[in-house]
């Protein structure tokens, strides 16, 4: 929280990262990490997960609206002085923000009924998740800084939000007949650390002799064996209390889905609908510490930051250092405790098999709510399962900030292990060392995972048979 703005532009270029599953496995019926899109499925058999793990960043914003090549071959900031502010500040929108989530299962197993008709989930899992939002009048000041003797600038809205938590989870579906399935999860959620930055307005008027500076922002850090405050010169104090080791914030979370089998002459046609992830946290005032600033400062100016040279993280941390020097913290103790939604996503999917199910063609839509907006994505896919332990699935998403190419392998043996991988968002550029980064991709993830098959694909039999 020290430099609070380099940390929210250093999270738009970095790529660093609710942990999204991957939705290309939403059709691959062998997948044991597809009921966590749809309580409601099963996989081929059960299984013990012994390596789960997903990262995934979203973001209106490529990597290449930051760094531009230039003609020695290094790579410059949009604030190098050769690249144009016409050019550099075209590229930002009104709104510019990046989500990133990695999720880690640290415990899992599903197991089938004896009947085979219902099947049930226990897990364990880890989850960091941070949402960013930054307005182009933050752009358009670092570039443009002061370009007539009395200049003004009223940047809005900053925000960035991080978090770490611990879940517990329980899932059953079962067939209620021969078409219709049904499936629900029960999350217990343990917040670790959450922090949260707004800054709702800083307002800067710049002339050759000082600038004025009003900043109006509050932070807030839920951490039970520390208490955040601040003294004189933005100097932060962490104080730590051992004895008070707990979560910083409790919650829970249900997950509902459905999926129905057409027969008759619309056999081969499966829908599925699933709502997940509709609960809250709970946050207690004494876990809670703040921050805030509400007060004008003369600032006396800039030092120089040179926006030529190679080193890009030097350049950001010196922006963050005259950002920090721009504001005048104060502490803003918290005396009510904190009550949030979580981020619920929605998931309508429609998949037709053909060829006796050795192959399918699938189209999913997904939507959630977030801090900043609202996201929604339509993922159409190509299925193929020529055996019981091989899959492969292909994707395309559309809808979203930027078209992508998924895909999806499964190996599923009935002994021994089970691995699979995939990513919904493949890139296919990168940016040059050091900054092997997704060049043109505004979306990128990848999920990989080891399981060891514990009931065979007997079960798959009798859960077919079953009523």
């Amino acid at each position: 929280m020290k430099k609070i703005i380099f940390i929210i532009l250093a999270a738009c270029v970095s790529l660093s990262a609710a942990s999204q599953t991957l939705q290309t496995n939403y059709f691959v019926k062998s997948s044991s990490d597809r009921n966590t899109l749809n309580p409601a499925f099963a996989p081929y058999h059960g299984y013990v997960s012994l390596l789960h793990t997903n990262l995934s960043i979203e973001s209106n914003l490529s990597v290449d609206k930051f760094l531009y090549p230039m003609a020695d071959g290094s790579l410059a900031t949009f604030l190098h002085p050769d690249i144009s502010a016409k050019n550099a500040l075209s590229a930002f929108r009104k709104v510019n923000y990046l989500n990133a989530d990695f999720g880690m299962n640290l415990f899992s197993i599903g197991s089938f009924s004896k009947s085979g008709n219902a099947f049930w989930t226990i897990e364990l899992g880890l989850k960091y998740d941070m949402e960013t939002s930054v307005p182009y009048g933050l752009f358009d000041f670092l570039k443009r800084g002061m370009h007539d003797s009395n200049t003004a600038y009223s940047i809005s809205n900053i925000s960035t939000r991080h978090e770490a938590m611990l879940h517990l989870s329980t899932a059953y579906s079962r067939n209620i007949n021969d078409n219709l399935r049904v499936g629900g999860r029960l999350k217990l959620l343990a917040s670790l650390a959450r922090a949260d930055v707004a800054v709702e307005r800083m307002d800067i008027k710049m002339s050759d002799e000082e600038w004025r500076v009003r900043t109006k922002m509050s932070g807030r850090l839920a951490f039970a064996p520390m208490h955040l405050s601040v003294s004189g010169n933005n100097e932060f104090n962490m104080d730590w209390d051992m004895s008070s080791i707990a979560p910083a914030g409790y919650g829970a979370a249900i997950d509902l889905g459905a999926e129905y089998k057409f027969d008759g002459i619309l056999e081969g046609l499966n829908v599925s609908a699933a709502v997940t992830d509709l609960g809250f946290m709970y946050y207690s005032s004494s876990a809670l510490s703040g921050i805030g600033s509400d007060k004008e400062i003369v600032y006396t100016g800039a030092e120089n930051i040179d926006f030529t040279g190679s080193d890009i993280g030097s350049q950001f941390e010196e922006i963050g250092q005259m950002f920090q020097d721009m504001i005048v913290m104060e502490n803003k103790p918290v005396d009510k405790s904190l009550t949030r939604m979580l981020s619920a996503r929605f998931y309508i999917g429609a998949e037709y098999e053909l060829l006796n199910d050795i192959m399918s063609v699938g189209l999913l839509y997904q939507g959630r709510f977030g801090v900043n907006r609202y996201y929604n994505e339509l993922t159409a896919s190509y299925n193929l399962r020529p055996c019981e332990w091989f899959a492969l699935s292909l994707s395309y998403s559309f809808l979203n900030a930027y078209n992508t190419i998924g895909w999806a392998l499964h190996l599923t043996p009935p002994a021994g292990l089970n691995f699979y991988i995939g990513s919904d968002y493949t890139f296919f550029k990168t940016a040059a060392r050091p900054y092997v980064l997704p060049l043109k991709s505004t979306y990128a993830n990848i999920e990989f995972g080891l399981s060891v098959p514990i009931q065979g694909f007997k079960m798959k039999k009798l859960r077919q048979q079953g009523n």
